[in-house]
């Protein structure tokens, strides 16, 4: 186990007693409610698949992660995105829930925006940087961050280097999606899998 941290979390100060994994603050939904937060260390979940998605408008990466419940603590009861960027906060740290994958039961999927255009900004690429958790129903957040811990990259870089693309009429596509698309997604040898998966976790 890399570390293991136990959060008192104060919404109305806006507090924190210790950082999470990632080293940044995290929310809570409620107040005064103790959350224990542990990295993963015998694939409890992990990032299984990444897809790059290319609409007429913007590009994202989806992530698929997949959760073993019988190594947690408790039931899963979300799968969360922790992370910042130009599309989603560029000075703090956001949570973007991830669905369950229809036709799952230990399968998530979350999307990560690259890049974009509109008539305010133009086209514009980002970097977000974040980690993604697994909640469970007794308030233990499984963390998955890379080798070493801290938060991932994820960038215009990343998303080339994956080796499924596909075009799609909006990015993401919205639910459900394609057969086509759930059968992608596989990470590459040539860096983002030992990346994005450092323990090579499967089942």
């Amino acid at each position: 186990m890399r570390s293991t941290c136990i959060f008192l979390l104060t919404l109305a100060l806006g507090t924190a007693a210790c950082s999470a994994p990632t080293g940044d603050a995290a929310s809570s939904s409620s107040a005064q409610t103790e959350t224990r937060d542990v990295a993963v260390h015998s694939c409890e979940a992990f990032i299984d698949r990444a897809v790059k998605v290319t609409s007429p408008s913007n590009v994202d990466v989806l992530l698929y992660v997949k959760v073993d419940p019988a190594l947690l603590d408790g039931s899963p009861r979300s799968v969360v995105l922790f992370a910042k960027g130009f599309f989603l906060e560029e000075t703090k740290f956001v949570n973007t829930l991830a669905r369950v994958v229809d036709g799952a039961t230990d399968e998530y999927v979350v999307s990560i925006p690259i890049s974009g255009k509109n008539a305010d900004f133009g086209e514009r690429s980002q970097t977000t940087t974040g980690a993604v958790y697994v909640e469970t129903d007794r308030g233990t957040r499984y963390w998955i961050n890379p080798a070493g811990g801290g938060n991932f990259t994820w960038d215009q870089n990343f998303a080339d280097r994956l080796s499924d693309s596909v075009s799609a009429a909006s990015s993401p596509p919205p639910p459900p999606l394609p057969s086509t698309l759930l059968q992608t997604g596989r990470l590459d040898a040539d860096g983002s899998s030992v990346y994005a998966n450092p323990d090579r976790c499967k089942y």
